[in-house]
């Protein structure tokens, strides 16, 4: 069963967003993947967000404070 963030996590694939974190640092770009927290190391969620043509960032779950979808 996924947490509430997961799911807003998951459903930011191929989505336009912007995630703020709790440092105060923003992201914005596409949703690329998620990872769930059986296939990564340490068990933790991350998504990982596409800026630009090559460019990719992973944001683990503790790290999000809000995702904010655009389109």
């Amino acid at each position: 069963m996924m947490t509430e963030k997961e799911l807003m996590m998951y459903r930011a694939q191929d989505r336009k967003v912007r995630v703020k974190c709790v440092d105060g640092t923003i992201v914005e770009g596409v949703g690329d993947f998620f990872t769930q927290p059986l296939d990564n190391e340490p068990e933790i969620a991350e998504i990982t967000i596409r800026k630009g043509e090559s460019a990719l960032i992973g944001i683990t779950e503790p790290e999000i404070d809000t995702i904010e979808y655009l389109e």
